[in-house]
C-alpha cells in the first residue's frame, strides 16, 4: 500500500512463556497504563511464576518496590471499589487507593460509606476529597447519634406515669408512677414491638 520495495525486519525467536514475559513488560512501558491496570500485571507475572517477591518484581518492570506494593493494594479493595476500577481503570491512582485502605482501617464501620464516596469520583469528585468526605459524613452521623430526645407521658388528669428517652438506637421508658403495673406495661411494650414485627415482614 505504501509503494515500499524493501523493508527492514527482525526476527525473534520465542517459546510461548519468553513471548508473554515479553508482552507483560512491553504493555508495562505504555503511558496510557494506569495504576490498577499495572497492579494487574504485577499479578499476573507473580502468578506466572516470573517473579516471587515484589522486590523481583519490581527489578522486572524497571520500577521502585514500593510502588509494586501501593499497586498490588489496589487489588485488595472491597469488591464494590474493583467492579468501578474495572468498569473505568484510570478512576484513581494508588495514592488515592492508599487513602482509601487507611479509612478502611480507621472506620471498619463506615465500609457503605467510603464506597459512596469512592462513587462520587464516577461523578467527577476529585480523589484528594474522599477522606474530607468521609469524615464530614461520618461526623454528621454520630452527631445525629448522639441527640438524645425526653417524652413525659401523662394521664389525662395531668399526672406523670412515664418518661421516655429516645437516644439513637436506645429506647428507655421509665415507670414514674408506683401504683402502675409494670407487668402490664411489659406487655404492652411486648405486644407494641410484635405487631411492628408483623408489619415490616409483610411489607417484605
Amino acid at each position: 500500500s505504501l509503494g515500499w520495495i524493501t523493508i527492514k525486519a527482525s526476527i525473534v525467536v520465542k517459546d510461548d512463556r519468553e513471548a508473554e514475559l515479553a508482552t507483560m513488560v512491553h504493555n508495562e512501558g505504555r503511558e496510557d497504563l494506569s495504576d490498577f491496570e499495572r497492579g494487574k500485571l504485577y499479578k499476573r507475572a507473580q502468578t506466572g511464576g516470573f517473579a516471587k517477591s515484589q522486590t523481583e518484581i519490581a527489578n522486572l518492570f524497571g520500577t521502585s518496590q514500593a510502588v509494586v506494593s501501593k499497586r498490588l493494594a489496589m487489588l485488595e479493595l472491597p469488591k464494590a471499589i474493583l467492579e468501578l476500577l474495572e468498569a473505568n481503570p484510570i478512576l484513581f491512582s494508588y495514592n488515592c487507593s492508599n487513602t482509601i485502605h487507611s479509612l478502611l482501617k480507621e472506620y471498619p464501620d463506615h465500609i457503605k460509606l467510603i464506597e459512596d464516596a469512592t462513587r462520587r469520583l464516577v461523578e467527577g469528585a476529585d480523589q484528594n476529597s474522599i477522606r474530607g468526605w468521609v469524615e464530614q459524613m461520618i461526623g454528621i452521623k454520630d452527631r445525629r447519634a448522639k441527640v438524645s430526645t425526653k417524652k413525659v407521658i401523662t394521664n389525662d388528669s395531668g399526672k406523670q406515669l412515664f418518661t421516655a428517652t429516645f437516644d439513637g438506637k436506645t429506647v428507655v421508658i421509665r415507670i414514674s408512677d408506683p401504683t402502675v403495673d409494670v407487668s402490664m406495661v411489659q406487655q404492652k411494650v411486648s405486644d407494641t414491638l410484635t405487631a411492628i414485627a408483623r408489619i415490616d415482614t409483610t411489607a417484605e
